[in-house]
């Protein structure tokens, strides 16, 4: 709420004045007789009420009376007189001074003024002198004092208090029968409002020294009646603590919450608000019951301050219909700030047929004369029967006397009538008190959208006080329709209007997420461009106004852009214009190129039907052009280039209508053009052909001058390199005589006057005089049967010879009844045997070579593999990137003919074979020697390599684990040194620059290549060595370090992170009276004992949270066998181990352990819960706590707004599972955000967070 003005805060120093006398209590004017009631005047019950306000912060039997006076002149119909507590009685043994209070209402009768009584209870100035003492006062959160105020859980005080009301609801009970009364009401605070203080103040009593918001009350009564009412709804500590996740050992240690507390979703925070509702009903049932004692007809009213600003949560008055149950009305104090129709709306809703709602206006600074009228005009239209405007003096009254006319003309006479809404919402108590107010859940935006169409149904639901929601949640109606969406153009899916249906209300708003990076739902849009190409699955949520919901989803999918291309062209009709160039990003223009007018064409898709060309810079140009050629200046025109940086944005459409859904591509230009001279570099305009030489033989070549150009001057000189030895270059001749045979790579550049230069190659090659044929094909192994045909024709290009050609094939070692003839080997073996058959290729110079294979002639026809024909050549691919590869049946050979099957073993993860069809999407980047195995028809099969190499998205191949470290035994207190091989990596395309090792046993550390030390403890540890490459790429591999106690026989417990052989992980040794918090732990675990004695078997017995007796036959030796485990669960375990060998028990252990909800063990405080966001609501920062299974390295976070858009989080400190979480607070509104916690092994997990002031 905002504070109260000046006037009313001048009850700091409360003044007297003129007057002030204590007596006897006096004759009421008109001397009615109490013990003979007047005849009641019944109220006109839809009569308006304008009250001038009389606060009596200034004492004085005379004050306010003009102020009355003035008022009533000007057309006001009642007074509202405050009637103060420690004015009457000042002290305990203090005569009565009613003075002051009986004029102003004798006053107000007498003018025909109805009469609002304020009954105040708080006591300024010391005056709470024995009444209350320090102790039964009210306290504030910090534990000051507020002595004005007493405890409203202090039962003596409540009944000194309720024994005054009565005493004044007696006094002027014969103004009520003659109905000169419109309400009574209590107040206690030093504001003069019912209900909680919302500040406190660094000096005892509030006065002089600092203020601060805070929360009331903190009194002693209030603390024991607090873990009373606890004790009556919880039973017993136990269900307290497992309710609010807290570790309380008795209920005496309990102490109510504090506005710092981090409440956002823990029952605790909630738990004290409904108390402190409950102290302040009772109190307000009190008051009510005490005034209808003395006579039924009044009516009482709750006087609070507010109950849906930002302090009502503080008041206690969030909840005031329940507040409101046994009263008549309630009343509000609006500031000029508030939306009055808000207000109204919020009251009326809520306070059931025949309640009265009322409000309250102040001469606040900046309000003008034109904006009372404004505020006191919606409080009538929206439903008050009354409202008061508070006055101190004329000048006060003077500022009002343009409201009282308008009201006057306006309302006076014009009878209260029923409101009709026309829209309906909902708010729930539980999130009020969550979020603290009506701001942040929503509500308010909410209420502003549905204003429009007039008054709202704002019903309260009061769940926190059992109060139940009768609601059927929303359905849908129709099916959403898929939508399509090209990369990069803007987003506009409309949510239709009848795609939910709510069956008793109305659909409040709508959510969506799995949307796209750059795409956000405003209202019922979904809107913004993105660059993420895929098929999404979108999920909308329709929620109603009991924030019930459901969701239905459809396809999204983002197509990859056209492309198209920028020509450059002279300017010209379709006869005369002529293309320079095609453009890219980036380019440079030359003016004094370009001496005429050019024009720009764009060439887009063939789907294209539209195109849009805009040009920025020292030139601005748009076009739209629908039918081709689309020129930035149509077909004919152009304009002359101007020196300057520019952009060049094309989109293209696939229809003439242009917006977001038909565009299929966009693509931006930067150009420079400049004007200077650009020295062009010469061209090779003729490539040189490759050249032959022979040893010992003089070879002349000159390079022909015409194969190079320079268009803007004259070749002026010519560098050779690379000529081999015997050789020399003179000018443009080369010359000499070769001395080795080789194929030399000659460079030629040539440099124009302007020393530019162009270079080109040709090969030289220099042979000896009749060079020997090679063979360039392998002939697989062979089988053949015995007096069966045979046959098998030699590959074409077996040989080949580089300086003449082959002029016979000829085999011999062939078996009987085999020849060779035309290049085919056929025939009838006569004889079994393996044949070793030499092929010998001659060349024209009589140089030969020889190659073989063997042909094995069996006797019978069992069964011979197939062999490998040929290589399989490397594949390559990219991380995340759609992968399919068809092994070649051809790489494989049946010596029988058969029928070739390939499969593919030793895939890298992501990957899956189906008849030799590699397909997938690779998950891990490296280069993997992969095997495909060839079957005959009879199953027998032969194997061979080939490598798949897997790059990251900037081309970096990992490296990869191509020998497994061998597992390491080593001695308790012994020195160790051991050296990581680095051969157990492979770095494909570059080197490794370091090797980091982790998970090392206390004494051990890996420094320059080894592991070095004196281990400390005993047990088994899982070591990663990971390895990382120039780019930053890394890969792990694992190797267990048993390290064996040589001491007495004994069972040593292990923590593990459950799971199988590949992928459990060691946590921690477990000991006896080990304490390990849930945040320090992974969520998922199991034991492993082992024993530094040879044994076949270990009996466990665990007891706690969880019971189980298990015996382990096999090593590992585990309480939930080797891949099983347990959910941690906190509380405290016993277990014990007995190991045997041959059915003797050689070594056993017991150890009592305990896992805590909080810090325990860790490094943190016992504060902090898992999954918990402090502080919540947050400034710039907060903390949270995760699972040990979100490392670090792999967890990120990100801040959903209520509209749908992401904003990624990336200023993260990690301490151990701590993270703290730094938020740019310049950008970001206060209210409800979405919390997501990405890892990539588990869903993302989504938490409320809460952006403060």
């Amino acid at each position: 709420m905002i504070k109260r003005l000046a006037l009313l805060l001048c009850a700091l120093v409360w003044v007297v004045t003129l007057g002030a006398y204590a007596g006897p209590r006096p004759t009421p004017p008109s001397s009615p007789n109490y013990s003979q009631p007047n005849p009641l005047v019944a109220d006109d019950a839809n009569q308006r009420y304008l009250c001038i306000a009389l606060l009596n912060t200034t004492e004085g039997s005379q004050f306010g009376l003009d102020v009355i006076r003035e008022a009533a002149k000007l057309g006001t119909n009642a007074s509202m007189v405050t009637v103060r507590w420690d004015v009457v009685y000042k002290t305990p043994t203090s005569v009565a001074n009613w003075s002051q209070y009986d004029n102003q209402i004798q006053l107000s009768k007498e003018l025909g003024l109805k009469v609002f009584i304020r009954i105040h209870l708080a006591r300024c100035c010391n005056r709470h002198v024995g009444y209350w003492s320090d102790s039964e006062t009210a306290k504030d959160q910090k534990g000051n004092p507020f002595p004005e105020m007493f405890s409203m859980a202090h039962e003596p005080s409540v009944q000194k208090a309720l024994s005054f009301v009565k005493e004044v609801s007696e006094r002027y009970a014969y103004l009520q029968r003659e109905g000169n009364i419109i309400c009574v009401a209590a107040t206690t605070t030093p504001t003069q409002e019912a209900g909680y203080h919302y500040e406190g103040n660094t000096n005892a009593g509030g006065f002089g020294g600092t203020s601060y918001l805070s929360m009331f009350d903190y009194a002693p009564s209030m603390i024991t009646g607090y873990r009373e009412w606890l004790t009556q709804k919880y039973k017993d500590i136990k269900t307290i603590n497992a309710t609010w996740r807290s570790d309380y050992i008795s209920i005496n240690d309990i102490q109510p919450v504090t506005t710092d507390y981090p409440h956002t979703e823990n029952t605790r925070w909630s738990d004290w608000y409904v108390y402190r509702h409950t102290v302040l009903k009772n109190f307000l049932d009190g008051v009510s019951r005490t005034v209808k004692s003395v006579d039924n007809s009044y009516k009482v009213v709750n006087d609070f301050g507010s109950v849906h600003d930002g302090l009502s949560m503080r008041r206690g008055t969030l909840a005031f219909k329940d507040l409101a149950r046994s009263t008549d009305g309630t009343k509000i104090n609006d500031s000029q700030y508030y939306s009055h129709y808000f207000s109204a709306d919020v009251l009326r809703s809520n306070m059931g047929e025949g309640k009265w709602i009322m409000n309250e206006a102040f001469h606040e600074p900046n309000l003008s004369t034109y904006g009372l009228q404004v505020m006191l005009n919606q409080h009538f239209e929206r439903g008050c029967k009354l409202v008061n405007i508070v006055a101190a003096n004329l000048d006060d009254v003077n500022f009002y006397a343009q409201g009282i006319k308008s009201f006057v003309a306006n309302w006076l006479n014009k009878p209260l009538t029923k409101i009709v809404p026309a829209q309906q919402m909902v708010v729930k108590l539980s999130e009020l008190v969550r979020t603290g107010g009506y701001f942040h859940p929503g509500y308010n935006s909410r209420w502003d959208e549905k204003k429009a169409s007039g008054p709202v149904d704002v019903k309260l639901i009061e769940d926190l006080l059992g109060e139940p929601e009768n609601n059927q949640p929303p359905v849908v109606k129709n099916p959403l329709q898929n939508y399509n969406l090209v990369s990069g153009f803007d987003a506009s899916y409309v949510i239709p209007q009848d795609a939910f249906q709510d069956p008793d209300g109305t659909i409040e708003f709508y959510e969506v997420s799995s949307l796209p990076t750059g795409l956000y739902l405003d209202k019922f849009t979904i809107k913004g461009n993105t660059t993420v190409l895929g098929t999404f699955e979108v999920k909308v949520k329709a929620t109603d106004m009991y924030d019930a919901s459901t969701t239905t989803t459809f396809k999204l999918t983002v197509m990859p852009q056209k492309t198209t291309r920028l020509d450059l062209y002279k300017a010209g009709d379709f006869q005369t214009r002529s293309l320079i160039r095609t453009l890219k990003n980036n380019d440079t223009l030359n003016v004094s190129e370009y001496n005429f007018p050019i024009n720009f064409f764009a060439i887009p898709d063939a789907s294209a039907r539209a195109v849009v060309m805009k040009l920025s810079g020292a030139i601005n140009k748009t076009q739209t052009e629908t039918t081709a050629p689309y020129g930035l200046y149509g077909d004919n025109d152009g304009t002359t280039l101007k020196v300057g940086n520019y952009e060049m944005v094309l989109e293209a459409y696939n229809s003439t209508i242009i917006a977001g859904a038909t565009g299929i591509g966009k693509v931006s230009f930067n150009l420079v053009v400049i004007d200077k001279r650009i020295n062009k570099a010469p061209v090779v305009v003729t490539p040189l052909g490759e050249q032959l030489a022979t040893v010992g033989k003089e070879f002349i070549y000159t390079i022909p001058t015409a194969a190079f150009e320079d268009k803007d001057g004259k070749i002026d000189r010519i560098e050779i390199k690379g000529l081999p030895s015997g050789l020399k270059a003179d000018g443009w001749k080369i010359s000499g005589t070769p001395t080795l045979a080789a194929n030399s790579t000659i460079t030629v550049e040539v440099f124009d006057n302007e020393n530019a230069s162009v270079k080109t190659q040709f090969v030289l090659k220099i042979t000896v005089i009749n060079q020997k044929p090679t063979v360039t094909k392998t002939i697989p192994d062979q089988a053949a049967v015995l007096q069966q045909s045979y046959e098998y024709t030699l590959p074409t290009d077996l040989f080949k010879d580089a300086d003449g050609t082959i002029v016979s094939i000829t085999a011999k070692n062939t078996p009987n009844g085999v020849t060779l003839n035309a290049g085919k080997l056929t025939g009838k073996p006569t004889t079994a045997g393996v044949y070793q058959i030499v092929i010998r290729g001659t060349d024209n110079g009589a140089s030969w070579v020889e190659t073989s294979f063997r042909l094995t002639v069996k006797e019978t026809s069992a069964n011979l593999p197939p062999v490998v024909a040929e290589a399989i050549a490397k594949q390559s691919t990219m991380i995340g990137q759609n992968f399919s590869f068809t092994i070649p049946t051809k790489a494989f050979k049946d010596p029988e003919g058969g029928a070739i099957t390939v499969e593919a073993l030793n895939l890298p993860a992501g990957l899956s074979n189906n008849k030799g069809v590699i397909f997938g999407t690779p998950m891990v980047g490296g280069e993997y020697k992969v095997t495909a195995r060839g079957y005959d028809p009879q199953g027998a099969f032969v194997d061979t390599p080939f490598l798949l190499t897997i790059r990251l998205a900037n081309g970096n191949i990992p490296p990869t684990v191509v020998a497994a470290i061998e597992d390491q035994t080593i001695t308790l207190g012994e020195p160790y040194t051991f050296t990581v091989p680095v051969s157990t990596f492979y770095e494909p395309d570059g080197f490794l620059s370091g090797i980091v090792v982790r998970g090392l046993p206390a004494g051990l550390t890996y420094v320059g290549g080894k592991i070095s030390g004196t281990p400390t403890v005993a047990g088994s540890f899982t070591i990663m060595v990971r390895a990382i490459d120039s780019q930053g790429a890394a890969v792990e591999a694992y190797f267990n370090l048993k390290v064996i106690d040589t001491s007495p026989p004994s069972v040593v417990f292990s923590l593990y992170k459950a799971g199988g052989s590949s992928s459990r992980r060691f946590v921690q040794t477990l000991r006896d009276q080990d304490k390990m918090a849930l945040s320090q732990i992974p969520s998922f675990i199991n034991i492993f004992a082992e024993a530094n004695v040879p044994i076949d078997r270990i009996q466990f017995t665990m007891t706690g949270p969880i019971d189980v007796t298990f015996t382990d036959v096999t090593s590992p030796y585990a309480v939930f066998d080797d891949n099983g485990g347990f959910g941690s669960i906190g509380g405290i375990y016993t277990l014990s181990a007995k190991a045997l060998k041959s059915g003797q028990v050689v070594a056993e252990s017991k150890i009592q352990f305990e896992i805590t909800n909080g810090g325990g063990g860790g490094s943190f405080g016992g504060e902090e819960v898992l999954w918990a966001p402090y502080p919540n609501p947050f400034r710039d920062s907060f903390k949270m706590t995760v699972p040990l299974d979100y490392e670090p390295a792999t967890t990120s976070f990100s801040l959903l707004n209520l509209s749908g858009q992401r904003i990624p989080l990336n200023d993260v400190l990690w301490e151990g599972q701590r993270a703290t979480i730094g938020i740019n607070s310049g950008g970001l509104d206060r209210g409800l955000y979405l919390l997501q916690v990405h890892h990539p092994e588990y869903p993302n997990r989504i938490l409320k967070v809460l952006k403060g002031e």
